[in-house]
């Protein structure tokens, strides 16, 4: 498989969020890092893929209600959302069935890509 590429503009992401720009470039795609608007209220999607806009999300937490509120917070910066599970204190069997559930109630969000703990990838469309 042919390494991906990492457009930086100038951009310096969160330790988490690189890791899964590294992990998305390893499978072959090339990921240009957006620069944030600085308005108030403004989208700022974390990254472009393909000419979509992505927002990352890495979360942590152990509440059941992290996954629901991240994918909310996502859903204000794009469509188009990555959770990245690899650092999650919450098992896969418990997260995947969350974000599925979210995907499918929410009718604004186009297409949702899961990392999960293996690594292994997962992506929802509509």
């Amino acid at each position: 498989m042919k390494q991906g590429k990492i457009t930086t503009n100038g951009v310096v992401l969160h330790t988490h969020e690189n890791a899964t720009v590294v992990f998305l470039t390893q499978l072959g795609y090339d990921v240009e890092l957006l620069v944030p608007v600085q308005r108030k209220n403004a989208r700022t999607p974390d990254i472009s893929i393909n000419g979509l806009y992505w927002e990352i999300k890495c979360p942590v937490g152990k509440s059941t209600n992290t996954i629901k509120r991240a994918f909310k917070t996502a859903l204000r910066q794009s469509k188009y959302i990555i959770f990245d599970l690899r650092n999650s204190k919450m098992p896969d069997k418990v997260n995947v069935p969350k974000l599925e559930k979210e995907f499918s109630e929410i009718r604004s969000a186009k297409q949702l890509i899961i990392i999960t703990k293996k690594g292994k990838l997962i992506d929802y469309s509509k």
